[in-house]
């Protein structure tokens, strides 16, 4: 009785809060993932579908959320006159008890089967051994002959049904025992799907009247990503090439995408960050303090006495370095970490949304993306397009005495594509994978350069030709001449690019002089001592390349060259 007089109290109190309290109905509902738009290292989920929402104020439970699912992102809205009063992420306890139950049943019932079964097993043994331990019948005055026959008969009979009872129960033993751990590993999935979908959305939702309205549910979750594969189809002699542009992606919610419309966005999330702040920077007079590593005393020296103990230059270098940056950073001149932004992408077979810094591939088709833990993805179809293709033998003698040929992309900012790996064919002919990278890429020409490995018909040979070192006084002086050696063994012309390099001096204690190159037509970048050779060799024709130069140092410096 005073139950009820309170809740009539309650009631008639506190109205609106009683009844979201005490009296809302609760429907559970199903909407299935219409939509996902997979990031780098996550993904939004939206789901949708028609709901009945009932008159007045009722609570939706939309169960089977990922555990992964970050709740700040939730988003969720309804058509016609429905009302999202709350929307709130829970755990949910219901969630497969019933299934979980039938499953631990079962499983209950074939392990006590199995084990009378085993007892069973027991019997008949202690049976069979009574059986053999009493063969010796009849005592000291002896067994008849028919006596014995049939105590032999019965002997016989008696055994070979007792094994043949317990080939049959070893063989039930054994098909429960596989049935038994089917059920244990259906127990051990349905409790693992559990732990990753064990939430629920609840949707507090007001309507007028009875209505069919269609909700919309979107979230990030974690545990997603996808990163692009190409396949990379080049002609034996140039001209255009073939992109298949695919991308891999892979998931691990809980929750299997099936027949979803996917987009995948080179965006992220997770990189959005404040605006870096700019301190001042002052500039002080500071020593340079040098660790002794072998007596632990602190020595001060100048750059001038640093630079005088050759191979112990770059060491103490380093120290001095390090010190230099414990007192800048004591001194507070902060360092700003900044992170390079993803570039935009191209499609062709879907439909490419472009923002401010970054591009979304809205695939045309629909795909299923099951959840799968084994990290082995699906591969999506993203695009298929051409690439015009130029072909040159590239030779860098300093570096590698081989004749690379060289597939080069022109114009290749103007695709677009992301980092990633490429497989090469040439013709029909496998060459290998390389990593796309568009830092690899010359910002003076635009040209992504593929390799497609040595070509053995081209001949190259880096000899020395001079090594010469002389010390007069206080400086020394080194004289180094190179000539390189190209011949074209094949039966038709090539087109060679050959890159070498000089030594440059940042001290004006080190000179470099004298430099001379033959053939004199290369191309020279002063800035960073390369000089370039573009050179067509006829069938069978060779050519040879000279570089040399002088070196002049002070004796008591350690100064490689080379």
């Amino acid at each position: 009785m005073k139950a009820k007089v309170f809740l009539w109290l309650a009631a008639a109190l506190f109205p609106c809060s009683f009844q979201i309290l005490g009296q809302v109905p609760e429907k559970r509902i199903h909407l299935p993932v219409r939509s996902v738009t997979v990031f780098a290292d996550r993904a939004q989920v939206t789901l949708s579908g028609k709901v009945g929402v009932p008159s007045g104020k009722s609570e939706l439970i939309l169960t089977d959320i990922p555990v992964r699912m970050l709740e700040g992102t939730l988003q969720c809205s309804a058509t016609g006159k429905v009302s999202i009063l709350s929307i709130s992420v829970a755990s949910d306890p219901e969630k497969g008890k019933e299934e979980n139950k039938k499953l631990e049943t079962r499983a209950a019932q074939l392990r006590d089967s199995i084990d009378l079964q085993k007892i069973r097993i027991a019997v008949l043994d202690n049976e069979k051994e009574l059986l053999q331990g009493n063969r010796k019948a009849g005592g000291d005055g002896g067994v008849k002959a028919a006596e014995l026959k049939e105590l032999a008969d019965f002997m016989s009979s008696r055994l070979t049904a007792l094994s043949t009872e317990r080939h049959n129960i070893e063989k039930a033993i054994g098909q429960m025992e596989i049935r038994y751990k089917e059920v244990s590993e259906e127990l051990s999935r349905v409790r693992k799907q559990q732990s990753r979908t064990g939430n629920s959305i609840r949707i507090l939702a007001e309507s007028p009247s009875p209505v069919s309205s269609a909700l919309t549910v979107s979230y990030i979750v974690s545990g997603a990503e996808w990163t692009p594969v190409y396949d990379i189809r080049l002609p034996e002699e140039g001209g255009e090439a073939m992109l298949n542009y695919k991308a891999r992606v892979r998931q691990f919610t809980g929750t299997d995408w099936e027949n979803v419309s996917l987009v995948l966005s080179s965006g992220n999330p997770a990189s959005v960050r404040q605006v870096p702040v700019i301190y001042p920077y002052y500039l002080r007079n500071e020593p340079l303090v040098v660790h002794s590593v072998q007596n632990n005393v602190l020595n001060m020296a100048s750059p001038r006495s640093l630079s005088a103990s050759g191979a112990a230059v770059s060491n103490t270098l380093a120290s001095v370095t390090k010190d230099v940056l414990q007192e800048e950073k004591r001194y507070g001149s902060p360092v700003i970490e900044e992170e390079e932004g993803v570039d935009a992408g191209m499609m062709i077979l879907s439909d490419p949304s472009r923002s401010m810094n970054n591009v979304d591939y809205a695939i045309k088709i629909p795909y299923t993306i099951p959840s799968d833990d084994r990290g082995a993805g699906s591969l999506v179809q993203v695009a298929q397009y051409p690439l015009e293709v130029k072909y040159e033998y590239i030779v860098t003698p300093r570096v590698s005495q081989e004749a690379l040929l060289v597939a080069g992309i022109p114009n290749y900012s103007s695709y677009n594509l992301l980092d990633g790996e490429a497989t090469l064919y040439l013709g029909n002919s496998y060459r290998g994978a390389q990593f796309i990278d568009r830092s690899a890429v010359s910002p003076l020409n635009d040209i992504l350069n593929l390799s497609m490995g040595p070509d053995k018909d081209i001949v190259v040979k880096r000899v020395s030709k001079q090594n010469f070192r002389k010390a007069t006084g206080s400086t020394v002086k080194v004289q180094r001449l190179f000539e390189t050696t190209i011949r074209n063994n094949k039966n038709v012309p090539v087109k060679i690019k050959v890159e070498d390099q000089y030594p440059l001096s940042q001290d004006d204690k080190i000179k470099v002089e004298d430099l001379v190159y033959t053939p004199a037509n290369a191309k020279a970048e002063q800035t960073t001592g390369k000089l370039t050779w573009e050179i067509t060799l006829q069938p069978k024709e060779s050519v040879a390349i000279e570089l040399g130069y002088t070196v002049r140092h002070p004796e008591d410096w350690n100064v490689v060259v080379r």
